[in-house]
């Protein structure tokens, strides 16, 4: 086979098996094709729509938005039909990557029209996942993982292989983003599954850099560098994926102390997500890079690494991003914008409010906020909690910035672990041990809650917090580790089960 035809083909499984240069290239070729036969053809508007996806996942957004305008102005005088409304989903979709919520709902929803129109479930499932988006990191999460679901039961049913892979991506993606943590892990390890098997290696590789973001998190950065490395290291790995691996290991490196290794990454991620032209990418960079200025006790330079944010709207989607830079900017010293509906952790850090943080922190499985939340108590019990958690993690260089703050501000230091504490590296509480004691009996968390007289979405928290500080994934290996290192008797004890 040869001609546009070829082309298209083959650009196709270039996209699907992670080389989109080759793709780009493909489609730029069925295009110059096309255009030489009959310029305003369906054919070339079609092209035109693949080469602005394509240019987009290359990081290179004017291309992209150039040839989104190009294909709609090539199919629109056209009869209606798949391509046409495609195009407009794709307007849609580029509207949605960067933040413009009220221009992703004005094209996803006359695309969802058109789709419906003509019966295309494909394009209905395409723009369902734009409009669904862009409402899970806005204004309504809940409708926006139902739109979601929607396009994901229609891209199953139909086997729309991309389709299905992109609504597990943005489910997850907009699940980490809002600190829906274990939502994130299931939709994301639901959909790396699907592209295993069926050969997706694009969208599994950005699904496993988002995964790793989630165990940046949640404290697992052993378990958070084992799945972003391997994408940073690729080379043929497209700028959409790389950045937030990037932004993982950096940030991980920074917080154990590796700091050229977290200058090395963070330097690359900013010059790969300022060249996509996205908020979505250039945020946490920007972000990752003001917290290492402040480690670096450069707080001019923080302020500097956020200044780039005040050229994009400020109503756009990411309030929880929106809100952590807010932070930062707190930190440097710049002034913060007032801004609606703050998400509740950060609205009690802008009111000093340490404790209620905390909480809030550690009900979302957010050790490291939880932990620096603590160390800025005024009470020294607090702050020892609060170094303590971070060490545990493997935190050490943001404790010893921590404890440097403190001194500054004039406040008492806590002069090292509680003796509970040093037999206890994990950095668990009294009740936690209770729990692992349990766990290593092999009870069930009915079991545990009526032993420990408590509920059981109460013994859930516990378990998982055991899980997190001990950073094993599941309780049969908390129970050998803690075997292991002498937290618990290690005694062939049989589970109460009852009759």
């Amino acid at each position: 086979m040869s001609g546009p035809r070829a082309s298209t083909t083959g650009s196709y499984e270039c996209y699907l098996t992670n080389e989109p240069e080759a793709a780009l290239a493909a489609r730029r070729r069925a295009l110059e094709l096309h255009e030489q036969g009959d310029p305003s053809s369906e054919a070339v508007g079609a092209a035109q729509r693949w080469v602005s996806r394509l240019s987009w996942f290359m990081g290179r957004r004017d291309e992209a938005d150039r040839y989104a305008d190009l294909a709609v102005a090539t199919l629109e005088p056209l009869e209606v039909g798949h391509e046409l409304a495609m195009a407009v989903s794709n307007k849609g979709q580029l509207a949605m990557l960067a933040g413009r919520v009220p221009e992703t709902l004005a094209w996803g929803g006359r695309a969802v029209e058109l789709a419906r129109s003509i019966g295309d479930r494909e394009v209905e499932s395409h723009a369902l996942n734009n409009l669904g988006t862009a409402l899970l990191f806005g204004s309504d999460p809940v409708g926006g993982v139902a739109h979601l679901h929607q396009s994901l039961d229609i891209a199953v049913t139909d086997d729309l292989h991309e389709h299905a892979a992109r609504a597990y991506t943005n489910l997850g993606v907009g699940q980490v983003r809002n600190r829906d943590l274990r939502s994130a892990d299931r939709n994301l390890r639901a959909g790396i599954a699907y592209c295993t098997e069926h050969d997706l290696v694009a969208w599994e590789l950005y699904m496993e850099a988002w995964l790793a973001a989630s165990m940046l998190e949640q404290g697992r950065y052993a378990a958070a560098v084992q799945l972003a490395d391997p994408v940073v290291r690729n080379p043929s790995v497209p700028p959409v994926s790389r950045v937030p691996a990037l932004v993982v290991t950096g940030t991980v490196a920074l917080r154990r102390g590796v700091r050229r290794l977290a200058d090395e990454r963070l330097d690359l991620a900013r010059d790969l997500a300022a060249d996509t032209g996205e908020i979505q990418r250039i945020l946490p960079v920007a972000a990752a890079r003001a917290e290492a200025a402040w480690m670096a006790d450069d707080l001019d330079g923080a302020a500097r690494e956020l200044a780039p944010l005040d050229a994009f709207a400020t109503d756009l989607f990411l309030g929880w991003e929106l809100a952590e830079a807010d932070w930062w900017r707190r930190i440097a010293g710049v002034d913060v914008p007032g801004r609606p509906d703050r998400p509740e952790p950060f609205a009690r850090m802008a009111d000093d409010d340490w404790l209620g943080a905390a909480a809030v922190w550690e009900r979302l499985g957010c050790p490291w906020w939880q932990g620096v939340c603590l160390s800025r108590s005024e009470s020294v019990d607090d702050a020892r909690a609060g170094t303590e958690l971070l060490a545990a993690q493997g935190a050490v260089e943001t404790r010893a910035v921590l404890l440097r703050d403190r001194r500054r501000a004039g406040q008492v230091i806590p002069r090292g672990p509680r003796q509970q504490t040093r037999a206890n590296p994990a950095g668990l509480t009294a009740r936690e041990f209770e729990v692992l004691a349990l766990l290593a009996q092999g009870l069930t968390n009915a079991q545990l809650a009526d032993r420990l007289f408590l509920s059981e979405k109460t013994v859930d928290h516990h378990v998982s917090s055991v899980l997190r500080k001990l950073g094993e994934p599941n309780r049969a290996a908390a129970a050998a580790v803690a075997r292991r290192r002498g937290l618990v008797p290690n005694m062939g004890t049989t589970p109460d089960v009852g009759t």
